[in-house]
C-alpha cells in the first residue's frame, strides 16, 4: 500500500487565492530525503578500488606476520603468540567486514552470500 503525504500549496494570482493539495508518494519522499538507491558507476569504481587495496594489503600483511611468527623458532614468545592471534582475527575481520561494509556503502545484490547484510545486522 502506497501511503501518500499531502502538502497544501497556495497560489496567488493577482489577489485571487487558490489552495491546491499536492500528494507525494513514499518513493518521492525517500528519494528527496535519502537520495537515489544506487550510486553512480564512478563512485562504485573508486570505492571498489579503495576497498580492494585495503583488503589485499591487510590480508597479505597479516598472513606474512603469521608465517614469520610460526616459522621462526625464536619468534615463539608469549607476546608474539598474542600478535599471531591478533593477525588471525584481523584477517577474519577483513574477510567478513570488507564485503559487508562495501555492501552497505554500495547497495548491490551480490552473488557470494545473499542478504549477508541483513543476517549480520
Amino acid at each position: 500500500m502506497d501511503l501518500l503525504q499531502s502538502s497544501n500549496v497556495e497560489y496567488n494570482f493577482t489577489g485571487v487565492n487558490i489552495t491546491d493539495t499536492v500528494y507525494f508518494s513514499d518513493q518521492d519522499i525517500l528519494l528527496q530525503n535519502l537520495g537515489p538507491k544506487r550510486r553512480e558507476w564512478y563512485v562504485v569504481v573508486i570505492l571498489l578500488t579503495v576497498y580492494g587495496v585495503i583488503f589485499v594489503t591487510g590480508v597479505v600483511g597479516n598472513i606474512f606476520t603469521c608465517i614469520v611468527i610460526s616459522g621462526t623458532s625464536y619468534m615463539r614468545t608469549s607476546t608474539n603468540y598474542y600478535l599471531f592471534s591478533l593477525a588471525i582475527s584481523d584477517v577474519l575481520l577483513l574477510i567478513i567486514g570488507t564485503f559487508v561494509s562495501f555492501n552497505v556503502m554500495v547497495p548491490v545484490k551480490f552473488v557470494y552470500i545473499p542478504n549477508l547484510t541483513y543476517i549480520l545486522t
